[in-house]
C-alpha cells in the first residue's frame, strides 16, 4: 500500500500517525503542485509507485490538492485507488471545515480513514478528464468555480479582497486577511492574500504602514483619491 498526499505539513502528520500505529505500516509519498513533474518522473518515485498496486490518496478541497488528485489519478489510472477526503469533520454542534489538509490534526486521521472510498473506473476517468481539461486552460491561479477547477489570472480575487479595506480607516493586514478567508472559504492561503496586498501596494492601489518585525501586523488602507485632481479633470472634459 502506498499513501500519497499533497501537503507537506500533512505529510509529516501521516508519518507520525504511522509511527503511532494510527495508519498501517506503509510507504508515504508527498507530491506537491510546485514540483509535480519532478516528483512523479524522478526514478526513485517511479520505483515506489510501480511496485505498489494499491494507492491511497489523501486530499482536501483546496484547488492545489484537487489538481494534484486529478493529476495522480490520470497518471495511475490502472492502479487500485482509494481516496480519503479531508474536507470537513462532523462535531457535536456542526462541523469543522479545512481549507487544506495541513490543518488536520494527527488524532483525527483515523476519523477520516473510516470514510475512505475506492474509485470506480468511471470515477477515475472523470478525474483524469478533469486534469486534461485544466491543461487546456490559460492562467496562473487555480480556483474552484461551481465545483470545477479553473485556471485564472493571478489578480482574480483582487476586487473581492479590496472590499475588506477602507479609504478612511487603517486596518491590520491580519484582520483583512482573516475576514476574507472566513467569508470566502475558497482554499487559498494567508500567504497568497498577503502577496496580493503587497502587489496592490506596489501598483499604488493601497497604502501599507509596514511593521518590519511582523508583516501581518502592518496596517493597510485603500489609496486615498485626490478629489481635487479628479474634479479638475472632469471640468476639462466638459470644456472640451
Amino acid at each position: 500500500m502506498l499513501n500519497i498526499c499533497f501537503n507537506k505539513k500533512f505529510y509529516n502528520s501521516l508519518k507520525i500517525a504511522k509511527k503511532q500505529g494510527l495508519i498501517e505500516d506503509s510507504e508515504i509519498l508527498l507530491i506537491q503542485k510546485e514540483i509535480l513533474v519532478e516528483y512523479v518522473e524522478a526514478d526513485k518515485y517511479r520505483n515506489i509507485i510501480s511496485k505498489n498496486t494499491d494507492i491511497t490518496l489523501w486530499y482536501s478541497r483546496s484547488p492545489k490538492e484537487l489538481y494534484c488528485l486529478y493529476f495522480i489519478v490520470n497518471k495511475l489510472i490502472n492502479k487500485n485507488i482509494e481516496v480519503v477526503g479531508l474536507d470537513k469533520k462532523n462535531i457535536e454542534n456542526g462541523y469543522l471545515k479545512y481549507s487544506c489538509s495541513g490543518e488536520v490534526n494527527i488524532e483525527d486521521i483515523p476519523y477520516f480513514m473510516q470514510n475512505r472510498k475506492k474509485l470506480t473506473l468511471e470515477e477515475k476517468n472523470i478525474y483524469s478528464q478533469k486534469y486534461i481539461e485544466i491543461l487546456k486552460q490559460k492562467g496562473d491561479l487555480l480556483v474552484e468555480v461551481d465545483g470545477e477547477l479553473k485556471l485564472v489570472e493571478i489578480d482574480y480575487y483582487d476586487n473581492e479582497i479590496l472590499k475588506f479595506l477602507n479609504y478612511d480607516r487603517w486596518s491590520y493586514i491580519y484582520e483583512a486577511i482573516g475576514e476574507f478567508i472566513s467569508l470566502y472559504e475558497i482554499g487559498i492561503s494567508d500567504e497568497f492574500i498577503l502577496n496580493r496586498l503587497i502587489s496592490l501596494e506596489k501598483n499604488n492601489i493601497v497604502e501599507i504602514k509596514f511593521n518590519n518585525n511582523e508583516i501581518y501586523n502592518s496596517k493597510i488602507r485603500k489609496k486615498q483619491i485626490d478629489f481635487t485632481i479628479s474634479k479638475e479633470l472632469s471640468q476639462n472634459d466638459l470644456k472640451s
